[in-house]
């Protein structure tokens, strides 16, 4: 479930959108990551995150939470690099971190960054968090507080988070007049979530 969005190259592609107000540098890395060039980006990359540049620190961290070429999957080193970055002010990193922290198994870890990085403006951390509360990963399930986080995930203009809500309403949440408000709601999801995948289609708010 949550793993997976390590793995998905909307996460490289959106490494990509984040860096180009920053560095060109930053830029070209993250191309060759998104390309499958991770050990390139690595040699590039790891240097400068040494000296203490946030943009690779977070780079290295996720290039260690999914390995690739010759550079073996470590999640203690994901972890160190993305939790120098996420410490610094980057909010994607803590977002990554809570994702390490779910493959770890460390679920009180993993819910207190999603939980953080929705306050940072990450709208896919308080959807990862609805997806717990969900599915009663980790904690008790419970649909109110899911849905709750859902709500507030889609407030802040996340695709599939709307669309849940109006699942959630659908499938008979808030009863039947849930139902009847869910309806133009779904259909108020689809048209947003097109045009979001139109102007930002690699942004954390098309992460699941």
């Amino acid at each position: 479930m949550l793993g997976a969005a390590l793995r998905n190259k909307s996460v490289s592609d959106s490494l990509v959108k984040n860096s180009m107000n920053s560095d060109d540098f930053l830029v070209k890395v993250y191309r060759l990551c998104a390309d499958g060039q991770t050990q390139a980006a690595m040699q590039l990359c790891l240097p400068k995150a040494e000296t203490g540049d946030i943009g690779c620190a977070r780079l290295v961290g996720w290039i260690y939470s999914i390995g690739g070429g010759s550079i073996n999957k470590d999640l203690d080193e994901a972890k160190r690099w993305l939790t120098l970055a996420s410490g610094n002010g980057d909010p994607l990193a803590t977002y990554l971190l809570g994702i390490v922290a779910f493959e770890q198994g460390d679920m009180e870890a993993a819910m207190a960054r999603f939980r953080k990085a929705g306050d940072e403006g990450v709208s896919a951390g308080l959807y990862q968090l609805a997806k717990l509360y969900e599915l009663g990963a980790g904690v008790d399930k419970d649909e109110a507080q899911a849905y709750d986080y859902y709500r507030e995930s889609a407030s802040m203009g996340h695709v599939f988070a709307r669309r849940r809500v109006a699942g959630m309403l659908l499938g008979g949440y808030k009863g039947f007049f849930g139902r009847l408000i869910g309806i133009p709601m779904l259909l108020l999801a689809i048209v947003l979530g097109a045009y979001t995948a139109v102007i930002d289609p690699y942004g954390e708010k098309t992460y699941e």
